[in-house]
Formats: structure tokens, sequence, C-alpha cells
């Protein structure tokens, strides 16, 4: 008793801790009181890797990222090409007077016309422009190989999660039915007890029995709904309600 004592009231400071950093996680008032309850039933959905992978695709900026860093590497190339010859030119226009006074200035001024033409034509670099390429190039080798090896985690985050999602809903009804069995097998346990046939060991191995039956089904809620919340953080898409969980740019 005075172990189950000190259980409980562990998990009563555990509860206000976790109370205090969800009131100061989401901004809540003092007088405002959070309610906790308990789902009566999961989101019934199927979802597919493939629907997953698409809707993760079409929505996460990390995806578009992706395209984003090749074309920078492949402007890089572009620029190491382009410097390879420089030539500028400089045209200029421009009007000059002077006088006493300040709209003298601006009477019968003399016009200025400069025309430069500067040309680059290197003779001799002692090989510093085909260094430059060759480092963009392996640069760019190098961004491809990061970039195919991000998209291939990416698409496996997403089947992991999906795996496990599903995975999940198939614990969550074994440990429910399990739950349903420990609760029934204490019950039983109990009133044989009462009657005097099974002594007090057998009966505190059915409460212990009961107790951790009921502690893997919430586990398994909580890993479930973690799960739920991820899948949804990763597609950006929530597949109970078939919506998008942002709203698309419209021209």
């Amino acid at each position: 008793m005075l172990r189950s004592r000190q259980a409980v009231a562990q998990a009563n400071l555990d509860l206000e801790t976790a109370s205090l950093q969800i009131r100061s996680y989401i901004g809540m008032r003092e007088n405002e009181q959070l309610v906790l309850s308990l789902p009566d039933a999961i989101p019934l959905f199927e979802v597919t890797v493939e629907e997953a992978l698409d809707y993760a695709k079409k929505n996460r900026a990390a995806f578009l990222a992706f395209e984003r860093r090749r074309i920078e590497a492949e402007r890089d190339v572009a620029q190491a090409k382009g410097n390879r010859f420089q030539t500028s030119m400089v045209a200029s226009y421009g009007l000059n007077n002077s006088g006493l006074e300040v709209d003298e200035i601006y009477m019968d001024p003399q016009q200025q016309q400069t025309l430069n033409l500067t040309f680059n034509i290197p003779i001799l670099d002692w090989g510093r422009n085909k260094s430059a390429m060759r480092t963009a190039l392996a640069n760019k080798r190098l961004n491809d190989f990061v970039i195919a090896q991000d998209e291939v985690n990416f698409e496996q985050e997403i089947q992991t999660q999906v795996r496990q999602f599903e995975m999940l809903k198939l614990q969550i009804e074994i440990t429910k039915k399990s739950d349903e069995v420990a609760q029934e097998r204490y019950r039983v346990a109990q009133n044989r007890y009462l009657i005097g046939k099974i002594d007090i060991t057998n009966l505190n191995i059915a409460l212990t029995e009961k107790d951790t039956a009921k502690r893997s089904y919430l586990q398994a809620l909580k890993s479930f709904w973690i799960a739920y919340y991820d899948l949804r953080r990763l597609t950006l898409y929530d597949f109970a309600d078939d919506v998008l969980l942002y709203n698309p740019f419209e021209d």
C-alpha cells in the first residue's frame, strides 16, 4: 500500500508538471482549465505509402528545396564557365556647367559623352579557370549525391511512418483485447479469493497483470496518436478529414 501511495503521488506530480508545460506551450490563461479525456475511438482510415509520398512531395517545402539546390549547383557551374572570358563595355553621358548663381548652372550646359571599351582576354592564367571549373563540377557532383541521399532519407521517413502507423492500429486492437481479458480475469480471481479458492499470491498476480495490461493499452494509444500527428506533419495532410493542413497560395 505504501508503494502504491508513492506511485500515485509521483503520477499526480507528473500530471501537474505536464499540465503546466502544455498550458505554457499553448498560452492558456490561468482561469482556463484543461480537460483530459480518453478518445472513445481512433480515426479509421487507410493510407498507402504511395499516397503519403505523393502528398509529402506536393506539400513539403523540404522536397521543393531539393530542386532549388540542384538549380543553384548548375548556376555555379554556369558562372564558372562564364567567368573564363570577361568582356566589359562602359558608356556614360552627362552635362557640365558652372556659374555664380544656382540657376546659371542649368543654362547652356556643356555636353560630355564618354565611351570606354574594355576587353579582358586572359593569355595565361596558370590553370586558374580550369581549376575553378573542376571545383564547380566537383561541388555539383557532391551536391547531387547529397541531394539523392536526402531524397532517399525523405522517402524512407515517410514509408517508415506509414508502416508504423498501420502497425500501431493493430497493436491497439491487441492491447485493448488484452486489457479486457485481464480485467475479467482479475474480477474472477477476486471472487475466487473471497470464497477461499485461491490465495493472496494469485490474487496479487492477477492484479499486477490487470494493471500491466491497462498500461500497455494506454501506451499503445499514446504511440498511435504521436504517429498520427507525425504523419500529418510529414505530409501536411489530414487523411481522416481529407483536407490540407495549410492554405494553398492562390493567384
